[in-house]
């Protein structure tokens, strides 16, 4: 949970982290944004937390393959789970990244990083190319044509709610069981842990019990996609 003073506070994930110091990638979409982004360097803002639960790095070191789904925005807190991948003992992963457009792409000076890495695969795409795009062009999903889907594989997908949705929907045609699924959620969070019930899907309060869930744990709540 990160603070500007005067203006108020709003919640972030981490987009990278080493050692004391982490960075958090952010988008101005609103007034604490649009004021994180006026800040000079040097100011102090306030930080709580970490709290919630995160991506389960014990499960997913057992899997025999790690299939990373982001879209947009949902590409800043897989870039953490991207690296700590990389740096450690963990299976194969294959990265599914889309945007709207090539301007729209993040972290484009890492992609050929990550492609180096002997245990990754990475592929891109955006909904709309232009005259200087040679990629792929078509929504996220239209990905998964391009690569085989590893049996027991764990699958991870952050991002806007509907692209998250055809995404499972994608997983569960090619045989991914829903607890091998793995979500991050949004919802408004306010105290941070789990007090004030701002944030809460069904049973669950995204703030304490999230925001990363399984699809099994989730599949029968309404309004979440």
């Amino acid at each position: 949970m990160l603070t500007v003073f005067g203006v108020g506070e709003a919640p972030f994930a981490f987009s990278s982290k080493a050692g004391k110091e982490f960075q958090s990638t952010i988008r101005k979409a609103g007034t604490v944004t649009e004021a994180l982004h006026k800040l000079e360097v040097g100011r102090k803002v306030g930080i709580r937390g970490p709290f919630g639960k995160s991506f389960p790095l014990v499960e997913l070191k057992k899997a025999k393959s790690i299939i990373i789904v982001a879209g947009g925005i949902g590409l800043p807190p897989l870039r953490s789970l991207i690296q700590y991948i990389i740096a450690n003992d963990f299976p194969k992963q294959i990265i599914l990244y889309g945007a709207r457009t090539p301007a729209d792409l993040l972290y484009k000076n890492k992609f050929e990083k990550w492609k180096r890495d002997p245990k990754t695969k990475m592929l891109v795409t955006v909904d709309n190319g232009d005259d200087k795009w040679k990629g792929n062009v078509g929504v996220v999903t239209t990905l998964f044509d391009k690569i085989k889907v590893p049996e027991n594989a764990k699958v991870v997908t952050v991002g806007p709610a509907i692209m998250m949705k055809f995404v499972i929907r994608k997983c569960l045609e090619l045989g991914v069981k829903p607890e091998d699924i793995i979500v991050s959620l949004e919802n408004r969070m306010t105290c941070g842990y789990g007090k004030c019930g701002n944030c809460a899907y069904g049973k669950y309060l995204v703030c304490k019990d999230g925001p990363v869930f399984t699809y099994e744990q989730i599949k029968d709540i309404q309004g979440i996609f």
